[in-house]
């Protein structure tokens, strides 16, 4: 599968992905460098629960501009920030 790799303003490399379903993968240095996560936008409605409580903590706008997506691997949720999400879905763009 053909890959687009980034690189944060931390120096941090993100590599995007269409995974066999379809969806959208992530690997981030900073998070796991060997594995991919499944990608997800923040959304009007957020089933994850660490996310849904860090929304309900931050409130709904603030939450979606600190946080812009999330990413899950192994069952746990890890926040993608708002810069890096405009990045991934600029690198979305290009894998189509």
């Amino acid at each position: 599968m053909k890959s687009i790799t980034l690189k944060n303003e931390y120096g941090e490399t993100i590599e995007v992905k269409r995974g066999l379903n379809g969806g959208i993968e992530i690997r981030h240095s900073d998070i796991d460098r060997e594995n991919f996560g499944e990608y997800h936008e923040i959304g009007k409605t957020v089933r994850d629960p660490g996310v849904a409580a860090l929304m309900n903590m931050l409130g709904e706008k603030q939450a979606a501009f600190a946080i812009g997506a999330y990413m899950i691997l192994n069952g746990k949720s890890f926040i993608v920030n708002s810069q890096e999400a405009m990045m991934i879905r600029d690198a979305i763009k290009k894998l189509e």
